[in-house]
């Protein structure tokens, strides 16, 4: 296989290694979905204790996405959406998730807690049974080399680098070809790859696998290091202010869960920023998160 950068892949991303800071010159496709702009402000190390709370006063200043259908851009039943900070270890993403039934079984496959009933499937069954929050993130804008994290609401995560996107469409937005045209045959999906230094916590507002109550839902606290993110990323990591990154974000419910029905049981999709169509790997339509100057005298 070869894999070779186009002319429309430098006008999307840039000729410049430094991708942090490239200006957004995207597709026509992604035009059409106004590719929105997140500002991240940066946070004295040590602000944070990843509990799920949220209850930290830098939270309060945080500029909050709000989630929207993948699709279409509507507007969720209830409320959900996250926040984002940053400091010089890690990025921060606080989860607000409205959910009258939190329901959740699983866990990932490379740290043990996998039904002992059933045969290993190679995939993280959070991703088929739970609902999850979830987190993509290109450290330097180019589509390559992306990173894919999920948490469920009993904290387990999953967490996967891919080395460009699964479908054509998404390769076809980043500007690059493969030989004759077609994709490759293989998984561009590390699944074994292990987001070394990873931090979260959630908390359940309700009770966890009862159904005969109302539960308002849950919050999860997470910590990127950037020191994982730093083998991808051809820039500064961590970044400079002014500097900025690539990310997708979002939940997606499970609302018919059914067992016996891993594949089938139907996904719903909130995510920020809204894409147009049900496909999370479309990079060039991902939002912008510009990291901003330090967040001074808020403990």
């Amino acid at each position: 296989m070869h894999v070779r950068n186009s002319i429309l892949g430098v006008l999307l991303f840039g000729a410049a290694g430094f991708l942090w800071s490239a200006e957004s010159s995207d597709s026509a496709e992604a035009k059409e979905f106004q590719v929105p702009t997140c500002h991240c402000l940066k946070i004295p190390d040590n602000s944070i204790q990843i509990d799920g709370h949220l209850d930290e006063a830098v939270w309060d200043k945080a500029e909050k996405i709000d989630f929207r259908g993948l699709a279409d851009g509507s507007i969720p039943p209830k409320p959900c959406f996250a926040r984002l900070l940053w400091d010089n270890q890690y990025l921060y993403v606080g989860y607000n998730i409205s959910d009258t039934n939190v329901v959740a079984f699983y866990g990932d496959r490379k740290h043990g807690v996998y039904p002992k009933d059933e045969p290993y499937t190679g995939e993280p069954e959070i991703m088929y049974r739970d609902t999850f929050v979830k987190l993509f993130v290109d450290p330097d804008g180019d589509g390559l080399n992306y990173v894919e994290i999920h948490v469920n609401p009993i904290n387990n995560k999953s967490d996967l680098i891919l080395k460009y996107p699964y479908s054509k469409e998404g390769c076809d937005e980043i500007g690059i070809t493969f030989e004759g045209g077609e994709l490759p045959h293989y998984n561009p999906a590390d699944w074994f790859w292990d987001c070394e230094g990873f931090q979260s916590a959630v908390q359940i507002q309700g009770t966890l696998n009862h159904s005969e109550d109302c539960d308002q839902g849950w919050t999860i606290e997470m910590a990127v290091p950037w020191t994982a993110l730093k083998p991808f990323c051809k820039g500064d990591c961590p970044p400079k202010t002014g500097q900025k990154l690539r990310l997708h974000a979002g939940v997606v419910y499970k609302p018919e869960f059914n067992p016996e029905k891993r594949r089938k049981s139907r996904h719903v999709y909130w995510t920020w920023p809204v894409l147009g169509v049900i496909n999370c790997h479309l990079p060039a339509r991902w939002g912008w998160l510009v990291f901003d100057e330090e967040m001074k005298g808020v403990k």
